[in-house]
């Protein structure tokens, strides 16, 4: 497979409702089946922690959303979104979406796109980037360790039921 080439466009203003409006709810939906939030929460939560990370919109200082570009397709392929941590010695940087379009996944976009976010960083003072990636998630997991990233915490749950006796 060739090699793919993308960019990060900062992300327009209608790009970022139409994100809104499918990030809100799948960041619900993976946290119920994560077993964080109940079915009947998860919706309000995560508008609220939309609301708690972006008080201002695409335009809180320090968050960085990005439209990835495929420039030879002339193609919007996926979007990203990154915080600049500036109070941690080197200055890194949290991922906290990355998705690549159904239509160009397992194609290179991933790789590419996170390729030109570590650029995108560097250029910005940063040493490092972080990121939360769910348990269920082994496509994004498999993903980020080819791409060099390693684990450095691990936190696991397990489902007991209540009322039965072990």
């Amino acid at each position: 497979m060739a090699t793919k080439r993308v960019t990060l466009e900062p992300m327009a203003e209608d790009e970022f409702v139409a994100y809104l409006q499918w990030a809100i709810p799948d960041y619900a939906q993976d946290n119920v089946r994560n077993s964080s939030w109940s079915e009947s929460e998860a919706l309000q939560k995560s508008e609220e922690q939309f609301r708690e990370l972006l008080p201002q919109g695409l335009y809180t200082p320090d968050q960085y959303h990005f439209t990835i570009r495929d420039p030879d397709l002339n193609s919007n392929v996926g979007m990203l979104w990154f915080n600049l941590v500036r109070d941690t010695p080197g200055k890194s940087a949290f991922l906290y979406q990355f998705w690549i379009d159904e239509a160009f996944r397992r194609q290179g976009y991933g790789m590419a796109a996170l390729r030109e976010l570590d650029e995108k960083v560097k250029g910005m003072g940063g040493s490092s980037v972080r990121l939360h990636v769910f348990g269920h998630n082994a496509p994004a997991r498999a993903l980020y360790e080819k791409a060099g990233y390693a684990v450095t915490n691990v936190v696991m749950a397990k489902p007991v039921n209540r009322g039965e006796e072990s």
